[in-house]
């Protein structure tokens, strides 16, 4: 629970709000607390889908209706109608239904991001190689779900080993897929030309191509 309004509470209000947590307030009071509830609330529905912000906005307008009683007299008689109940349940039921789709959302991403953590736990060596002379062994271990880290043991014609450690910039999926690219590359230098400089450029150039200014 500590964690919960430490942590994950604060950063969900950087995230939804959009600020980083380093900006200095220009506002205080009641005023700054307006501004974070509006903002909040902004963030919330621009980061919805389109649909989803219909639904959104339809469950803030229910208590608003709530609120609104008919009374008035017909021919004497005293007419009250009063369907509050009707419209808070309305709201509760379009909340809830909001956070079954998001939480459908995110299992299926944590299912994604599982297969390829264990595509990329793959690509990695499941072994020590035999190396005589030497006893090796190795640990991995990222901090995300994936990571960007690499190493590999590739044996040569010669007899010799080539060892490959890497980190590919970032983390997450994108560290991922650069380092699924650089493994790919780098394999078949080492087939085409195992000197340490024809792999480096080949793997250079292969990497220049296929990410983005910030990819290395």
């Amino acid at each position: 629970m500590q964690r919960l309004f430490d942590q994950e509470a604060s950063q969900a209000f950087r995230t939804l709000a959009d600020r980083p947590g380093t900006e200095q307030r220009t506002s205080e009071g009641l005023r700054a607390l307006v501004e974070d509830v509006l903002a909040v609330g902004r963030g919330m529905v621009l980061k919805l889908s389109p649909a989803r912000r219909v639904l959104f906005v339809a469950a803030l307008i229910c208590p608003i209706l709530a609120a609104l009683a008919f009374d008035f007299y017909l021919s004497q008689t005293h007419v009250q109608f009063d369907a509050s109940p009707f419209w808070y349940l309305l709201s509760i039921a379009i909340l809830i239904l909001l956070l079954a789709l998001e939480l459908v959302d995110r299992l299926r991403v944590r299912d994604e991001l599982e297969v390829a953590r264990q595509l990329q736990s793959d690509l990695l060596p499941q072994g020590s190689p035999d190396l005589v002379g030497w006893r090796i062994s190795h640990s991995y271990r990222t901090a995300n779900e994936i990571g960007g880290d690499y190493y590999d043991f590739l044996p040569l014609p010669d007899g010799r080993m080539a060892i490959a450690v890497a980190d590919a910039s970032g983390h997450g999926i994108g560290a991922g897929l650069l380092m699924a690219i650089g493994n790919a590359a780098l394999e078949t230098a080492v087939d085409l030309d195992p000197r340490p400089l024809a792999v480096m450029k080949l793997l250079g150039r292969t990497l220049y191509r296929t990410g983005g200014r910030r990819a290395f």
